[in-house]
C-alpha cells in the first residue's frame, strides 16, 4: 500500500519518468525477497506468496530488473542463488564474502 501511494499511478517511487535514487534503494530490498524464488530458500518465497500478496512489489521488481538503464547493474538470479548457497553453509552470524566467480554475463 505504501508503494502504491508513493508511486501515485506512476512506475517509480520518485514519480519521475526514470528510476531515481529512492528507487535504487528500494529495489535492493525487494530484490532480496523476489530472488528467493527458485533458490534453496524457495520455501520462504512460497510462504510469503510474494506475487499473490505483493503484486505491486513484484511488478516493481520486474520493471526495474528489465529497465534499460538498470538491468546491467543488477545481480543475476544465478549469481544470487549461488551466493545464498554459500551463505547457507556458514554458521549463523557469519558473513559470506561475495565471490566474483559466481558472477556471469
Amino acid at each position: 500500500e505504501h508503494f502504491k501511494k508513493q508511486m501515485n499511478g506512476k512506475n517509480w517511487l520518485s514519480q519521475a519518468e526514470e528510476p531515481m535514487y529512492i528507487d535504487i534503494c528500494a529495489f535492493t530490498l525487494i530484490e532480496r525477497v523476489a530472488q528467493l524464488k527458485g533458490s534453496i530458500w524457495n520455501q520462504h518465497y512460497e510462504a510469503l506468496k510474494f506475487e499473490e500478496n505483493y503484486p505491486t512489489l513484484a511488478d516493481y521488481f520486474k520493471r526495474f530488473l528489465n529497465h534499460e538503464l538498470m538491468k546491467d547493474h543488477c545481480i543475476t538470479t544465478k549469481a544470487f542463488h549461488a551466493q545464498i548457497v554459500m551463505q547457507n553453509k556458514n554458521k549463523p552470524g557469519n558473513k559470506t564474502q561475495l565471490n566474483i566467480e559466481v558472477f556471469d554475463k
